[in-house]
């Protein structure tokens, strides 16, 4: 293999991660035009060829057991229908304090949307906790 198509293939891996100085620790910018990778903090510069490429590998280790999933897997092994309780979907709500304009009820669920267009403000959605009233402010 040509000393080109090592470069190139050198390259290829490059491309694929986060690459530092081997002096300084800075990022490494990846060459365009050249076969030398260049330190722009300290100036130092090793061929392509010669850096010694490492594999990075990231992962995400799930500690907690989501509830959600224990009823889900439960009702799978009971036979049981799948759909979220509504009960369930209640507690997911956040709430507010909030006056209900048919009840009085102090406490309210919120969600907000970009109902309008992108400049002008977003729809404030509130629902009662008590008698569930939907009403909508524009902010």
């Amino acid at each position: 293999m040509s000393a080109k198509a090592e470069s190139l293939q050198t390259y290829d891996k490059l491309k694929a991660s986060a690459d530092f100085c081997l002096e300084c620790g800075d990022l490494l910018n990846l060459p365009v035009y050249s076969e030398h990778l260049e330190c722009p903090k300290c100036g130092f510069k090793i061929s392509l060829l010669d850096y010694p490429f490492e594999e990075i590998v990231t992962q995400k280790v799930f500690t907690e057991k989501k509830i959600w999933l224990e009823k889900y897997n439960e009702k799978v092994k009971r036979g049981m229908d799948i759909d979220i309780e509504e009960e369930d979907k209640k507690n997911s709500k956040p709430t507010i304090d909030y006056e209900c304009p048919k009840c009085g009820h102090s406490k309210s669920y919120y969600s907000a949307m970009q109902m309008r267009s992108a400049d002008e403000g977003q729809t404030i959605i509130y629902e009662c906790v008590k008698c569930g009233f939907t009403s909508s402010l524009n902010s």
